[in-house]
């Protein structure tokens, strides 16, 4: 409406100043120009009563399209500030994640060098029992060589003295260990210790 009064007022401004222009030409205007003007007058009256509802309708139009704008706009804004709160939420725990991956892998290489020293105290484990068999399987070999080479033949062709208790391998080859060691006694009895000076 402001704009149609105010179209208005610009045509009766425009009329007034015609009117006294065609006053201060003389008698060459009449009623018939005065009425030609009127009617272009009019037209133009009609022409910008267009313009001014065309124009209310573009404000229309435009203030609805400002208001979806700032709408969308503020949606867009909350989204953003949603997707930043993400981003921060996923960057702590990925700084979580990475710090208890840290502390697994230190767990880890402790672990690698624990099983690493067991598995060295397993193998001089193994190679001390390794020994120790083979020492004991010697043993039992010397011990089986000595019961070979005295068949029970042999034990028989030697009468045990009288009142003697019976002759078993397992017993002769005890005196025959025993009688080793004492020749070994023996032996080092036999050693000189140096002179002292």
């Amino acid at each position: 409406m402001a704009v149609e009064q105010a179209a208005k007022r610009a045509v009766e401004s425009e009329a007034a100043v015609l009117g006294t222009s065609g006053k201060s030409g003389g008698s060459s205007g009449g009623p018939v120009d005065t009425e030609r003007e009127l009617a272009q007058l009019y037209t133009r009256l009609s022409i910008a009563e267009e313009k001014a509802k065309n124009l209310e309708t573009l404000k229309s139009t435009y203030e609805k399209t400002t208001s979806q704008l700032t709408r969308r706009l503020t949606e867009e804004q909350a989204k953003a500030q949603n997707y930043r709160d993400e981003v921060d939420l996923k960057t702590t725990s990925m700084q979580h994640l990475q710090d208890e991956m840290l502390a697994l892998q230190i767990q880890l290489n402790v672990i690698e060098d624990n099983m690493k020293q067991v598995q060295k105290e397993n193998e001089a484990l193994v190679e001390r029992w390794m020994a120790k068999v083979a020492g004991e399987a010697e043993k039992l070999n010397d011990a089986n060589a000595f019961i070979e080479r005295y068949s029970f033949t042999g034990w028989r062709s030697v009468p045990p003295a009288a009142g003697a208790p019976p002759q078993t391998p397992w017993l002769l080859l005890r005196r025959s260990l025993r009688g080793e060691m004492v020749a070994n006694r023996n032996s080092l009895k036999r050693i000189k210790p140096p002179s002292e000076g």
